[in-house]
């Protein structure tokens, strides 16, 4: 069942790019909030995402800086 939702006090300058995004897309304000509605409903929230993204941190007992060391070679003498 649709249902309705209505925006109070939204400012010109707001309205005026909607309207003119509509214009642009030969299509209705309501239209284009609607779209956009769909897309943010979509999108997971920033918690869901950040959760979905993260890894587990693995500390291997490795020196990290150590092992850089040892890909990079001896550093150059500066006194050269």
């Amino acid at each position: 069942m649709p249902r309705t939702l209505q925006f109070r006090d939204l400012d010109d300058e707001t309205y005026a790019a909607l309207a003119e995004r509509a214009a642009r897309s030969h299509t209705t304000v309501p239209e284009v909030v609607r779209g956009e509605l769909r897309r943010l409903a979509r999108q997971p929230s920033a918690l869901e995402w950040l959760t979905a993204v993260q890894r587990p941190v693995v500390h291997s007992g490795v020196d990290s800086v150590a092992g850089l060391d040892t890909l990079r070679g001896e550093w150059p003498d500066a006194r050269r």
